[in-house]
């Protein structure tokens, strides 16, 4: 398993952060594994800190993993008040994506069950979120444990998926390309693409190897008849220029890049410390807000 982690457990928080300041809005992102959160001052479309703690995710029991997750939360740095609104980003792999004309609120489950075994399904809630520019909704499951321990411990908060934000600043970003977004994990990554900016697709892939990693993008670039020697691809999340997983897209792909920061917000000068690739999907659910 390849592992691209900058750990962040002490957290970066720009020297004027009031924690009591009541235009923050806190904007959380939680999978199985870690839980990060960046701190958005709304009056000035500023993000001023970020902080991410993660923990051991193949505890063999559901309440073992709940137990973890209770005994970080308070670990971390601030968390917001009870006047204070929040956003829980659920980033996993256990989604679909269903057209808003066909959606029935009440088939849930079933659009789950069609993609995802009863085992995978286990313990967890469905949502559902209109993403608006594509005119689809994301079906999404959310572990059980996870949303009973955030529900007792914040009020104020709203859930999303992390792919919504995903799909809807690439739109925003590249609103007239083709071309290719990936999103690196710890051991899957999220693959976004559009044509002429028309979304055409969204899918996650868990992987073991570099070598995983270029075989299901190559896959998909075939099954959606791309040029791999003209599309663009952006990376962003756990990725790095001395990788294995860069090193192997550089060598069957011709134009690869790291992506930025997104350009219509600011950003503290402590969180200029990190890459501009890193904490993409984080950062682009300000969106949800």
């Amino acid at each position: 398993m390849i592992k691209e982690k900058t750990s962040l457990s002490t957290g970066l928080f720009d020297q004027t952060f009031k924690e009591d300041n009541p235009e923050l809005y806190w904007i959380f992102q939680i999978s199985e594994s870690d839980i990060s959160y960046t701190l958005l001052d709304t009056s000035s479309n500023t993000f001023i800190g970020l902080q991410k703690c993660s923990w051991d995710n193949k505890l063999a029991h559901q309440s073992a993993a709940e137990r973890q997750l209770s005994e970080v939360l308070p670990d971390l740095a601030f968390l917001p008040n009870s006047s204070q609104k929040s956003l829980f980003s659920i980033n996993n792999e256990v989604y679909t994506i269903i057209p808003k004309s066909l959606f029935e609120k009440n088939q849930l489950e079933n659009y789950l069950k069609l993609n995802f075994s009863a085992e995978k399904l286990e313990n967890t809630i469905p949502h559902a979120q209109l993403v608006e520019s594509i005119q689809a909704y994301i079906v999404y499951a959310v572990p059980m444990y996870i949303q009973e321990t955030i529900q007792q411990k914040f009020d104020h908060l709203k859930f999303s998926h992390h792919t919504s934000s995903l799909i809807e600043m690439n739109l925003l970003r590249h609103s007239k390309e083709s071309m290719l977004s990936i999103n690196m994990k710890d051991a899957a990554f999220d693959l976004y693409g559009q044509n002429e900016g028309h979304f055409s697709y969204m899918n996650s892939f868990s992987y073991a190897s570099a070598e995983d990693v270029v075989y299901y993008l190559l896959y998909v670039m075939e099954q959606l008849e791309l040029d791999r020697n003209s599309i663009e691809i952006s990376l962003y999340g756990e990725i790095e220029e001395n990788s294995q997983v860069y090193e192997l897209l550089f060598t069957y792909l011709k134009n690869v890049r790291l992506g930025g920061q997104i350009h219509q917000m600011n950003y503290s000068p402590v969180l200029q410390k990190i890459q501009t690739h890193h904490h993409y999907s984080l950062f682009s659910q300000y969106l949800c807000v």
